[in-house]
């Protein structure tokens, strides 16, 4: 199968993101943005390679619908769930079956499953090869429910090398070790810190230091 794997993009032309970083990528970085989303790479790394993929994160470049996909995973997050559906909605009407996943899909998969053929709620791995399998034999289900945290040690490392390599500032992890309050993600799941010792190896720094300024030589 072809399969797209999509990042909306955050924020706006007229409206802002609190995630768009244009001042310093424009003025400090030469950089075109901040970081990307690991659900991309991690859906990458758990495709068998029968499979054709490609990535469109919106943030970086516009996404090719002329390309003949089978199937598109589109990541949400709350504050750009709008889009996400704008997006689902376009691939649908070119004939493409969609997959919505993400923190808001799982905690409001009744919403996202009006915009969309299929939502995975909770985390990928334990679920993917089975949707995929499914999307092959046209036997897509509405929901994938992933019941339990997945045990990274289990899976392999998010594989990057399909994302771009000089269009973001940073490299990132499975997971955010800050505790905010108001957090969608802590009101899912109970805090938990996993090992990543794993990721390491597939975690190449995006600029180097002479970059961004902060070499010492």
């Amino acid at each position: 199968m072809k399969i797209a794997l999509v990042i909306p993009m955050n924020g706006s032309k007229t409206e802002k993101s609190f995630y768009d970083y244009g001042f310093y990528r424009k003025f400090l970085f030469s950089k075109k943005y901040i970081s990307y989303l690991l659900a991309i790479p991690t859906l990458v790394s758990l495709t068998k390679g029968h499979h054709e993929i490609r990535i469109f994160d919106e943030n970086i470049e516009k996404i090719d619908y002329s390309w003949k996909a089978d199937i598109a995973g589109i990541t949400v997050r709350t504050m750009f769930a709008t889009r996400a559906y704008t997006i689902s909605e376009t691939y649908r009407k070119h004939g493409v079956k969609t997959v919505l996943g993400g923190i808001h899909p799982s905690m409001s998969p009744e919403e996202a499953l009006q915009y969309c053929d299929t939502v995975v709620i909770g985390e990928a791995e334990e679920v993917w090869q089975r949707l995929l399998q499914d999307a092959e034999n046209d036997s897509l289900q509405r929901v994938y429910n992933a019941d339990r945290l997945a045990n990274l040690a289990s899976f392999p490392i998010a594989n990057r090398s399909l994302l771009s390599k000089h269009s973001y500032l940073s490299d990132i992890i499975h997971h955010c070790f800050r505790n905010i309050v108001i957090c969608p993600i802590l009101s899912k799941h109970p805090r938990v810190v996993r090992s990543i010792v794993n990721f390491a190896p597939s975690m190449p720094l995006m600029a180097s230091e002479s970059e961004v300024g902060l070499s010492n030589k």
